[in-house]
C-alpha cells in the first residue's frame, strides 16, 4: 500500500496500477533521453510494464466515471510502441527524443487526469 499526503491505494486499486504505469513511463522517458541508457531491451521492458499496468488499471476499475480515462491511458501507452519501433529501426538521437517527448506527453496527461501528482512528485525525469 502506498501512503502519501493522506491518500492510500490498496494493491488491487486501479489508481495503484496507474501509479505503476506512470513510474515505468518516467523510466522509459529517462532511458530515451539519456544517450548512455538507450538499451532497446530496457526501453521494451519499461513500455511492457507500463502497458501491463494500464491494462491492470482497467481490470481493477470499480468506478464507472474513470473507466473511459483508463481505456484512453491504455491506448496512449499502446501508441508509444510505434515510436519505440521507429527508434529500434533507426537508433538515432532524433527518434529517441521523439519517443521521450511522446512518453512525457502521456505521463503528464495521466498525472493530471487521474490527480496523482501527490504520488508522482518525487518522480522527476532527468533532463
Amino acid at each position: 500500500m502506498i501512503k502519501e499526503n493522506k491518500r492510500s491505494y490498496k494493491i488491487n486499486d486501479s489508481m495503484r496500477a496507474v501509479v505503476d504505469c506512470l513510474e515505468n513511463l518516467v523510466a522509459l522517458e529517462d532511458h530515451a533521453f539519456l544517450k548512455t541508457d538507450r538499451c532497446s531491451r530496457c526501453l521494451q521492458k519499461h513500455l511492457l510494464k507500463a502497458h501491463g499496468a494500464s491494462r491492470d488499471a482497467i481490470e481493477q476499475d470499480h468506478e464507472d466515471r474513470v473507466t473511459k480515462h483508463l481505456e484512453s491511458l491504455e491506448k496512449k501507452v499502446r501508441r508509444l510502441w510505434k515510436f519505440l519501433d521507429a527508434y529500434e529501426t533507426k537508433e538515432s538521437t532524433k527518434s529517441a527524443q521523439n519517443l521521450g517527448n511522446r512518453t512525457r506527453r502521456v505521463r503528464l496527461w495521466a498525472t493530471r487526469k487521474f490527480d496523482v501528482t501527490h504520488v508522482c512528485a518525487h518522480l522527476t525525469p532527468v533532463q
